[in-house]
């Protein structure tokens, strides 16, 4: 979905581009392919029911909906 995105954003950009006057600053789409590639680069599975440090300070424990439990 992320990819799907990127492609949109780069074809609505290209088509404003056309569009624009000349001497008109470039429309720039948010994200690209590229972008796309790193992002996914970066991901990582994490079991269900195991603490991930998602921050300094800041953990993380997914489970299945309905069965959290606030921790402090």
């Amino acid at each position: 979905m992320l990819g799907d995105s990127a492609k949109i954003q780069e074809e609505d950009a290209r088509f404003l581009n056309r569009k624009r006057e000349r001497g008109e600053p470039r429309i720039e789409p948010l994200y690209d392919g590229r972008d796309v590639y790193r992002a996914l680069l970066r991901l990582r599975a994490v079991p269900y029911d195991t603490p991930v440090e998602i921050a300094d300070d800041i953990e993380a424990t997914f489970v299945d909906a309905g069965t959290c439990s606030a921790r402090r």
